[in-house]
Parts: C-alpha cells; structure tokens; sequence
C-alpha cells in the first residue's frame, strides 16, 4: 500500500508549518540471466517510509520567501544492480539493501525589484546503507558479500547554488 499523509497548520498569513509521512513500492525482480544458483535468487520488493517537516514563510510584503525542511527516510530492501564479471562473463547481478537518509533543504528569494529576482538554495543529505547483502566475485566464484560500509555513488551530499532572474516585456 503506497500513501502520503499531511498536515498543515498556518500560524499567520506569512508563516505555515507542515508535516508528511509517505510510504512507497517498487515490486520485487527476478535475475533474467542466471550463471549460478546463488544470483537466482529474486530481488525483495523495495518498500520505502518518509517523513518530511518544514516551514513556509513570506515576508516583507512577500518580497522575501524562505522555506526550510527536513527529511528522513528508511528504505527496505532497496534494489541494486551490480555488473560483475564470473568466470569471465560480465553479468547484472540484483542485490538488496536497506538505506536511511537524514536531510535538509533551503531555499530564498527575494524580489529586489519589479522584475529582478535573486534567489538561492541548498541541501545536506546523509544517506547511509543500515544492510547490505550483495555479492562478490571472489576465485571466479560469485560469494555472498557484506557490502553495508560501501559508499554511495552518484548521489550529491551537499549542495548550493545562488541566481538571479530579471524580466521585462
């Protein structure tokens, strides 16, 4: 079952707090190609639970906004695919893990003037694997493999970026 639930509450017309929680699914796979018994085995589906606060703000007769939140979430059995090479033949194979990540995000825009906007914003995500159970090629043998201390690829830990917009007809 996949929901999101919120609540809202504004304390003026300026400032609104809020607070989610969301639950998702990603359905299990099977390995299509199998070399071994051992990477036969059918990926768990991937279940994920969220919660998100944060605030909204105006100010300055909405000349300035700021809005800040925090995150965090746990994902079970989150799939991965690995490529490796057994006994020569270079191979995807599906592995579980369990993933949580801490996180905030920012962002500011104040209209400076009719037309020109400077803006900016930020993040900080600390995703860490809690579990996970994967495989190496250890003598051209595919082994189960502890990968729980392995680092994250392709995901931005920390994040900034400032602009400017200006418009006229």
């Amino acid at each position: 079952l996949s929901y999101t639930v919120g609540v809202d509450y504004k304390i003026n017309d300026d400032i609104m707090i809020y607070a989610k929680q969301s639950r998702g699914y990603r359905a299990g796979a099977q390995q299509l190609r199998s070399l071994t018994l051992a990477d036969s085995t059918p990926a768990e589906p991937e279940i994920v639970n969220e919660q998100e606060i944060g605030v909204n703000t105006e100010f300055l007769d909405r000349k300035v906004r700021l809005n800040v939140a925090g995150y965090h979430n746990k994902v079970k059995d989150a799939q991965r695919s690995v490529i490796l090479a057994i006994a020569g033949t270079s191979q995807t194979v599906l592995e579980n893990a369990d993933v949580e990540t801490w996180g905030v995000e920012a962002d500011l825009n104040i209209r400076v003037t009719q037309g020109l906007n400077i803006f900016a914003n930020g993040s900080l995500s600390d995703p860490k694997y809690t579990k996970y159970n994967g495989f190496a090629v250890i003598g051209g043998v595919l082994t189960p493999d502890d990968k729980k201390d392995t680092r994250m690829n392709s995901i931005i830990e920390k994040q900034f970026m400032v602009g400017m917009n200006y418009e006229q007809e």
